[in-house]
């Protein structure tokens, strides 16, 4: 068995207030949790409003699967919110 671990430190373009923020964190972490088999936690700064970091962690067999899925996480975050990605890590642990 194989663990990814994979972090996303996110910066909210249009957040202006915690609301915002809540909003675009639940809107990821649901699309997130029903598309993919992972476990997800959101750790999120007091100020500034707009950062927040995504930690997820996935177990497999198949490390060619972790990577397919690591890169499909990626590529639904950039493309269905205005975020500007700050940071992101990939790593497999076995």
């Amino acid at each position: 068995m194989f663990v990814s671990k994979m972090l996303f430190e996110i910066k909210l373009n249009d957040a202006f207030s915690l609301k915002d923020r809540r909003k675009i964190e639940k809107s990821i972490r649901e699309k997130l949790k029903n598309r993919f088999n992972i476990s997800i936690a959101i750790k999120h700064e007091d100020y500034p409003m707009n950062l927040f970091t995504i930690n997820i962690v996935q177990i497999n067999e198949n490390i060619n699967e972790l990577k397919r899925v690591y890169e499909n996480i990626l590529d639904m975050i950039l493309d269905n919110y205005e975020i500007e990605l700050l940071r992101n890590e990939f790593d497999i642990v076995n």
